[in-house]
Protein backbone atom coordinates (compact mmCIF):
# COMPACT_ATOMS: atom_id res chain seq x y z
CA UNK A 1 0.00 0.00 0.00
CA UNK A 2 1.51 3.70 -1.09
CA UNK A 3 0.14 6.13 1.47
CA UNK A 4 1.11 10.02 0.61
CA UNK A 5 -1.03 13.44 1.12
CA UNK A 6 -4.40 12.57 -0.12
CA UNK A 7 -3.45 9.53 -2.61
CA UNK A 8 -4.26 6.14 -1.87
CA UNK A 9 -2.92 2.98 -3.61
CA UNK A 10 -3.28 -0.33 -2.93
CA UNK A 11 -2.19 -3.68 -5.09
CA UNK A 12 -1.64 -7.82 -4.38
CA UNK A 13 1.64 -6.97 -5.40
CA UNK A 14 4.31 -3.94 -5.97
CA UNK A 15 4.54 -3.72 -9.88
CA UNK A 16 1.41 -1.71 -10.47
CA UNK A 17 2.05 0.82 -7.61
CA UNK A 18 5.38 1.53 -9.64
CA UNK A 19 3.14 3.32 -12.49
CA UNK A 20 2.72 6.11 -9.64
CA UNK A 21 6.46 5.96 -8.12
CA UNK A 22 9.91 4.90 -9.36
CA UNK A 23 11.20 1.80 -7.31
CA UNK A 24 13.35 2.94 -4.92
CA UNK A 25 15.42 0.41 -2.50
CA UNK A 26 14.22 0.61 1.34
CA UNK A 27 17.55 0.24 3.58
CA UNK A 28 16.04 -0.90 6.42
CA UNK A 29 14.39 -3.63 4.54
CA UNK A 30 17.57 -4.64 2.69
CA UNK A 31 19.28 -4.90 5.71
CA UNK A 32 17.01 -7.15 7.47
CA UNK A 33 17.30 -8.88 3.87
CA UNK A 34 21.13 -9.51 4.42
CA UNK A 35 20.85 -10.31 7.47
CA UNK A 36 17.75 -12.62 7.58
CA UNK A 37 17.20 -13.64 4.15
CA UNK A 38 13.43 -11.91 4.38
CA UNK A 39 12.17 -8.17 5.55
CA UNK A 40 9.51 -9.24 7.74
CA UNK A 41 6.44 -6.85 9.37
CA UNK A 42 5.56 -3.52 7.14
CA UNK A 43 8.46 -3.66 5.09
CA UNK A 44 8.65 -4.29 1.58
CA UNK A 45 11.79 -4.22 -0.33
CA UNK A 46 10.93 -0.43 -1.76
CA UNK A 47 10.37 3.10 -0.15
CA UNK A 48 7.26 4.67 0.24
CA UNK A 49 5.40 1.03 0.04
CA UNK A 50 4.68 -0.82 3.00
CA UNK A 51 2.58 -4.82 3.47
CA UNK A 52 -0.19 -4.97 5.44
CA UNK A 53 -0.04 -7.36 8.22
CA UNK A 54 -2.35 -10.62 7.61
CA UNK A 55 -6.07 -10.28 9.10
CA UNK A 56 -5.82 -6.30 8.69
CA UNK A 57 -8.96 -4.63 7.66
CA UNK A 58 -7.70 -0.53 6.00
CA UNK A 59 -10.55 1.89 6.11
CA UNK A 60 -9.76 4.86 3.44
CA UNK A 61 -12.33 8.09 4.51
CA UNK A 62 -13.24 9.48 0.50
CA UNK A 63 -13.26 12.66 1.91
CA UNK A 64 -9.34 13.13 2.85
CA UNK A 65 -7.91 11.59 6.21
CA UNK A 66 -5.60 9.35 7.49
CA UNK A 67 -6.18 5.50 6.64
CA UNK A 68 -7.18 3.83 9.89
CA UNK A 69 -6.62 0.16 10.15
CA UNK A 70 -8.49 -2.77 12.48
CA UNK A 71 -6.97 -6.61 13.13
CA UNK A 72 -9.84 -9.00 12.44
CA UNK A 73 -7.56 -11.98 12.97
CA UNK A 74 -4.42 -12.90 15.03
CA UNK A 75 -3.08 -16.38 14.75
CA UNK A 76 -1.66 -16.09 17.99
CA UNK A 77 -4.61 -15.59 19.85
CA UNK A 78 -5.85 -19.38 18.76
CA UNK A 79 -3.03 -21.04 20.41
CA UNK A 80 -2.96 -22.17 23.92
CA UNK A 81 -1.10 -24.31 26.37
CA UNK A 82 -3.55 -27.48 27.37
CA UNK A 83 -1.10 -28.76 30.62
CA UNK A 84 -3.62 -32.29 30.52
CA UNK A 85 -2.86 -33.20 27.02
CA UNK A 86 -0.89 -36.18 26.54
CA UNK A 87 1.53 -36.89 23.77
CA UNK A 88 -0.85 -39.65 22.48
CA UNK A 89 -3.77 -37.34 22.14
CA UNK A 90 -1.24 -34.76 20.56
CA UNK A 91 -0.42 -36.98 17.55
CA UNK A 92 -4.58 -37.58 17.39
CA UNK A 93 -5.19 -34.59 16.98
CA UNK A 94 -2.56 -33.11 14.94
CA UNK A 95 -3.46 -36.20 12.30
CA UNK A 96 -6.74 -35.41 12.12
CA UNK A 97 -6.31 -31.86 11.41
CA UNK A 98 -4.11 -32.39 8.39
CA UNK A 99 -6.44 -34.79 7.22
CA UNK A 100 -8.91 -32.39 7.66
CA UNK A 101 -6.86 -29.47 5.41
CA UNK A 102 -5.99 -32.22 3.03
CA UNK A 103 -9.79 -33.46 2.24
CA UNK A 104 -10.31 -29.35 1.73
CA UNK A 105 -7.67 -28.61 -0.24
CA UNK A 106 -8.66 -31.83 -2.70
CA UNK A 107 -11.74 -30.09 -3.80
CA UNK A 108 -11.30 -28.89 -7.12
CA UNK A 109 -13.64 -28.96 -10.72
CA UNK A 110 -10.37 -28.81 -12.57
CA UNK A 111 -8.41 -31.89 -11.09
CA UNK A 112 -5.09 -31.09 -9.20
CA UNK A 113 -2.07 -32.49 -8.63
CA UNK A 114 0.58 -32.22 -5.54
CA UNK A 115 4.22 -31.04 -4.98
CA UNK A 116 6.26 -33.94 -3.98
CA UNK A 117 9.82 -33.37 -3.20
CA UNK A 118 10.02 -36.28 -1.09
CA UNK A 119 11.10 -34.69 2.49
CA UNK A 120 8.96 -35.72 5.33
CA UNK A 121 5.77 -33.23 4.94
CA UNK A 122 4.96 -33.67 0.75
CA UNK A 123 5.49 -37.46 1.91
CA UNK A 124 2.58 -37.38 4.50
CA UNK A 125 0.41 -34.96 2.29
CA UNK A 126 1.00 -37.57 -0.59
CA UNK A 127 -0.28 -40.58 1.84
CA UNK A 128 -2.92 -38.63 2.94
CA UNK A 129 -4.24 -37.54 -0.32
CA UNK A 130 -3.90 -40.81 -2.18
CA UNK A 131 -6.48 -41.94 0.25
CA UNK A 132 -9.07 -39.66 -0.80
CA UNK A 133 -8.30 -40.16 -4.55
CA UNK A 134 -8.63 -43.62 -4.98
CA UNK A 135 -4.91 -44.37 -6.90
CA UNK A 136 -5.44 -41.39 -9.41
CA UNK A 137 -2.86 -38.83 -7.84
CA UNK A 138 -0.41 -36.61 -9.89
CA UNK A 139 2.39 -35.29 -8.39
CA UNK A 140 5.63 -33.54 -9.71
CA UNK A 141 9.10 -32.81 -8.79
CA UNK A 142 11.89 -30.81 -9.42
CA UNK A 143 15.16 -33.36 -10.66
CA UNK A 144 19.04 -32.14 -9.48
CA UNK A 145 20.24 -35.03 -11.16
CA UNK A 146 23.29 -36.00 -8.86
CA UNK A 147 23.34 -33.27 -6.60
CA UNK A 148 23.51 -33.76 -2.71
CA UNK A 149 20.17 -31.78 -2.19
CA UNK A 150 18.36 -34.40 -4.41
CA UNK A 151 15.53 -36.36 -2.92
CA UNK A 152 14.65 -38.46 -5.63
CA UNK A 153 16.03 -41.89 -3.72
CA UNK A 154 13.30 -40.65 -1.22
CA UNK A 155 10.60 -39.60 -3.66
CA UNK A 156 11.40 -43.11 -5.46
CA UNK A 157 10.26 -44.89 -2.33
CA UNK A 158 6.96 -42.50 -1.98
CA UNK A 159 5.50 -43.03 -5.56
CA UNK A 160 6.23 -46.44 -5.55
CA UNK A 161 4.46 -47.19 -2.23
CA UNK A 162 1.22 -44.95 -3.17
CA UNK A 163 1.24 -45.77 -6.87
CA UNK A 164 1.50 -42.10 -7.62
CA UNK A 165 1.76 -40.94 -11.09
CA UNK A 166 4.77 -39.26 -10.62
CA UNK A 167 6.17 -36.50 -13.15
CA UNK A 168 10.43 -35.02 -13.07
CA UNK A 169 11.07 -31.41 -14.23
CA UNK A 170 14.82 -31.50 -14.95
CA UNK A 171 16.77 -28.67 -13.57
CA UNK A 172 20.29 -28.25 -14.81
CA UNK A 173 22.12 -25.14 -13.38
CA UNK A 174 21.98 -23.08 -17.12
CA UNK A 175 17.78 -23.66 -16.31
CA UNK A 176 18.40 -21.97 -13.09
CA UNK A 177 20.63 -19.06 -14.07
CA UNK A 178 18.36 -18.56 -17.32
CA UNK A 179 15.27 -18.32 -14.98
CA UNK A 180 16.93 -16.33 -12.11
CA UNK A 181 15.66 -13.00 -13.44
CA UNK A 182 12.30 -13.96 -14.16
CA UNK A 183 12.20 -15.06 -10.56
CA UNK A 184 13.86 -12.31 -9.03
CA UNK A 185 11.27 -10.00 -11.21
CA UNK A 186 7.79 -11.98 -10.04
CA UNK A 187 9.20 -11.66 -6.43
CA UNK A 188 9.91 -8.12 -6.90
CA UNK A 189 13.26 -7.91 -5.12
CA UNK A 190 15.95 -10.26 -3.59
CA UNK A 191 15.27 -13.97 -3.66
CA UNK A 192 14.67 -15.34 0.45
CA UNK A 193 15.34 -18.67 -0.75
CA UNK A 194 17.16 -20.44 -4.03
CA UNK A 195 14.28 -22.95 -4.31
CA UNK A 196 11.91 -19.69 -5.64
CA UNK A 197 13.75 -20.51 -8.85
CA UNK A 198 13.29 -24.39 -8.97
CA UNK A 199 9.56 -23.89 -7.78
CA UNK A 200 8.78 -21.63 -10.32
CA UNK A 201 9.92 -23.60 -13.41
CA UNK A 202 8.11 -26.51 -11.47
CA UNK A 203 4.69 -24.72 -11.12
CA UNK A 204 5.42 -23.76 -14.78
CA UNK A 205 5.39 -27.84 -15.81
CA UNK A 206 2.66 -28.02 -14.27
CA UNK A 207 0.16 -25.88 -14.97
CA UNK A 208 0.33 -27.28 -18.41
CA UNK A 209 -1.31 -30.11 -16.71
CA UNK A 210 -3.99 -28.72 -13.76
CA UNK A 211 -4.22 -25.72 -12.45
CA UNK A 212 -4.57 -26.85 -8.93
CA UNK A 213 -2.00 -28.10 -6.93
Amino acid sequence: MMHSGTTVAFASEMRPLFRLQPPQVDEAALAELVTFGWAAGRLSNCKGIERLPGGTLVTVPLAGGVPSERRYCDPLETLHRDPEMNRADAEEQVYEALEKSVKVHLASDVGYAMQLSGGVDSSLVAALAQEETAGSLSSFAVSLGDHPYDEGRYRDMVVQRYGLDHHEVAVSAADYASALPRAVRHMEGPLPHGGCVTLMLLCERIRKHTKVV
